[in-house]
């Protein structure tokens, strides 16, 4: 497929062993912020947490145990849905809602999540954005991949230990499907980088088709043959609703005490574009990339590509009025040509009406990420051995109809260059990694050259979604230290849905599997299934 061959392996392999790392330098921030075993989180003291947890840990080897096991269950039925009053459409839903129920755990918790699915014609999995799946891979609901899909009238259960905190999000992982409705927001509480009063929880972003995203999908598939873009979104909404062209449907609202620090967790879910959003005279205090703990930066707008995540600092401090939260289509990104959403802040001592504000200055012209985006704790990513080669993987060639990918040894580190050639449509792509986060190198918006490429090993941005650009190339490392069968692909559907992805398997012979009986059954459930609802095959299934 056309998408396929967007991105050529650029891979290089450092063999340094886990021991000789250079050891985590602690800021005069951190340490400032290491807590007393007795002190608590409250809002004059984020950076603290429970048992002597705190901001200041290493969550990648640090993480609590609490015992406490957290359920939810999750229907998923055919229904319809209306979020912008353009009127009902057929939608895929959890619980009878879009979005779906929020799941709410606490570091160090353990979740079971038992999914049933109830659709008339569909199988699905569940994937859990950016959860690492420690030693968990057959939890990460990425069917071919991790899993077989769950058939229509079956159930399974998702279980897993909650070993970061922050802000992300949940979609099925079986073609587009995630782009009718099947999605939902998840919060794991922790420590912070800033302190605040108020959470107010997560705040999804999306772009929202009147056609269904099947019917959206084989328009996309069709007109990549002839080199054309997908359909434009018709609308963009902001915590699950908008008003539409005609003005019916009803803004979100939300409203504040001046005074008050507020905590807001933004999620871009769309299925095709990149976001950018503004709170008229608010400045953003940004403390959260991903779930990786910041160092607080300020910032008038924010630049989400799908799957990405900013948790935010507000401060209630402006005269009391009705102010405009903005949410635009990212045209700098080369996503759709129109689109914009609206919601409606409000203070509480002002009756709710429409906003005359006007928007901060600033708004991104350029489709760079925001920053600095500096990791609150951080490590060197070593160096010495890195050595960029273009179409091999660890300097060995491999075909490009290669279908699974080895990674570096445990403990070692990976060095992927993915570069978008430059005769292809110089379309951003969100670039979403399995089972790791990754500490973002480099960026660029022309061919990689190592001659003149800066690559920052000393601090760099760490994410588990981060932007390749158009005609341009992304470098990105990780430490294989997670044993399981990972995805890494574009976020947007059509474009992993065409085929915009690799799978690569890490330790084999350290993979935790999951209940070989569960599993046998799931899969023989699902091929009694697929023998007598037969559809013709229309994509990569992811």
């Amino acid at each position: 497929m056309y998408f396929s061959v967007l991105i050529k392996a650029l891979v290089a392999t450092a063999f340094l062993l886990h021991t000789s790392f250079a050891a985590a330098v602690p800021t005069a921030e951190l340490i400032e912020t290491r807590a007393s075993s007795s002190c608590s989180n409250n809002p004059a003291n984020r950076a603290c947490w429970a048992s002597g947890f705190n901001i200041a840990n290493d969550f990648d080897k640090t993480f609590p145990s609490t015992g406490n096991t957290v359920y939810y269950n999750l229907e998923l039925t055919n229904g319809t849905c209306n979020p912008d009053g353009h009127g009902p459409r057929q939608c895929l839903l959890f619980n009878g809602q879009y979005p779906g129920p929020v799941i709410r755990a606490t570091w160090g918790d353990q979740l079971l999540i038992t999914v049933k699915n109830s659709l008339q014609d569909n199988g699905t999995t569940v994937h859990w954005h950016g959860v690492r799946q420690y030693h968990s891979t057959g939890m990460d609901g990425v069917n071919g991949v991790t899993e077989c899909p769950l058939a229509p009238g079956t159930s399974r259960t998702y279980s897993f230990q909650v070993t970061q905190h922050g802000t992300s999000w949940y979609h099925a992982h079986f073609s587009a499907q995630y782009g009718d409705g099947v999605v939902g927001t998840m919060i794991f509480d922790g420590p912070a980088t800033s302190n605040y009063d108020v959470d107010l929880g997560t705040y999804p972003l999306s772009d929202w088709f009147y056609m269904t995203a099947y019917q959206i999908n084989a328009i996309t598939s069709q007109n990549l043959q002839k080199l054309q873009g997908p359909p434009s979104a018709d609308n963009l909404l902001i915590n699950g609703t908008n008003v539409n062209a005609n003005g019916g449907g009803s803004y979100s609202r939300t409203v504040v005490q001046s005074g008050k620090a507020y905590r807001l967790r933004l999620i871009n879910i769309a299925v095709d574009n990149y976001i950018q959003v503004s709170l008229d005279g608010h400045p953003f205090s940004v403390i959260s990339t991903d779930f990786v703990p910041i160092k607080p930066f300020t910032a008038n707008w924010l630049l989400l590509g799908i799957g990405q995540r900013y948790d935010v600092i507000i401060t209630a401090n402006q005269t009391a009025d009705n102010y405009w939260f903005r949410a635009n289509v990212a045209r700098a990104c080369l996503s759709d040509k129109k689109g914009f959403g609206r919601a409606v802040w409000s203070y509480s001592t002002v009756t709710s009406a429409t906003p005359s504000s006007s928007p901060l200055p600033g708004e991104p012209q350029s489709c760079i990420e925001p920053g600095p985006l500096t990791p609150f704790w951080y490590q060197p990513v070593p160096s010495g051995s890195f050595q960029s080669s273009v179409n091999s993987f660890g300097n060995t060639s491999y075909p490009d109809s290669m279908a699974v990918l080895p990674t570096a040894p445990q403990g070692q580190w990976n060095y992927w260059l993915i570069q978008q050639p430059s005769n292809f449509p110089l379309i951003a792509h969100p670039i979403h990694l399995h089972g790791h986060d990754f500490y973002v190198l480099g960026q660029g918006t022309s061919q990689y050259s190592s001659s003149s490429a800066s690559l920052n090993f000393d601090t760099p941005p760490r994410r588990d979604t981060a932007t390749l650009h158009g005609g341009g190339w992304l470098a990105l490392a990780f430490l294989s230290d997670n044993p399981g069968a990972w995805m890494m692909h574009c976020h947007i559907a059509w474009h992993v849905s065409s085929g915009l992805g690799a799978q690569f398997v890490e330790a084999p012979n350290q993979i935790v599997l999951p209940d070989r009986f569960a599993f046998d059954q799931e899969c023989r459930n699902w091929k009694n299934y697929a023998t007598h609802a037969y559809y013709q095959k229309e994509d990569s299934g992811l």
